[in-house]
């Protein structure tokens, strides 16, 4: 995600989207975040979206810029091969009863996959203390975000969200540093993006 495109400008970024981004991070911050008074080129090169290539030495936007806020021709060019394909397999198991295909930037994927997932997923009334919460939503946010965030752009493997009768699950294109079952005694976490 750090490769360096220095033909890629702002106008094949959607700038449009920079204020919703202003808002999540001002409410994950406790209503204050530095990117609220930022222009928005600084607030790129703050979140690390825009930056020197040390190989090359150019400067530029960098594949995370392009696969967070691209346009959607632009990330079409540069990663050619990335979809997401949300399914759903509840009666027709063997294909699918409903199905979303996103190739949009990865702020749009996720509002697209969340609508989906809330969609066909029941959300159960749960309560912890005096705080209700929803179960669907944590989970559903969690599993997306990380399918998106965390996977291998560069490969042809088409990412998956599958809602199934009795669950759900996603796949996603990976480095593997080792083959077999993931138990707690062999789990040793090793970041692709850390």
């Amino acid at each position: 995600e750090r490769r360096v495109y220095p033909y890629v400008k702002l106008k094949d970024l959607r700038l449009d989207l920079l204020p919703m981004i202003r808002i999540l991070a001002k409410n994950n911050a406790g209503g204050n975040h530095l990117w609220e008074k930022l222009s928005n080129r600084d607030l790129l090169k703050s979140a690390g979206l825009y930056a020197e290539d040390h190989v090359t030495g150019k400067n530029g936007f960098n594949l995370a810029a392009v696969m967070l806020l691209g346009r959607d021709e632009v990330i079409r060019d540069i990663c050619p091969a990335y979809q997401t394909d949300a399914l759903v397999r509840k009666v027709n198991v063997d294909r699918y009863d409903d199905r979303l295909t996103v190739v949009t930037n990865l702020v749009e994927s996720f509002e697209q996959l969340f609508k989906f997932a809330a969609l066909h997923l029941p959300d159960k009334f749960y309560v912890e203390g005096a705080e209700r919460k929803s179960l669907r939503n944590i989970v559903a946010r969690e599993m997306l975000v990380n399918t998106l965030m965390h996977r291998e752009y560069s490969s042809s493997y088409q990412a998956k969200f599958v809602i199934e009768q009795d669950r759900m699950y996603v796949e996603n294109a990976n480095r593997a540093r080792f083959n077999g079952p993931i138990t707690l005694r062999n789990l040793e976490p090793f970041p692709k993006n850390p």
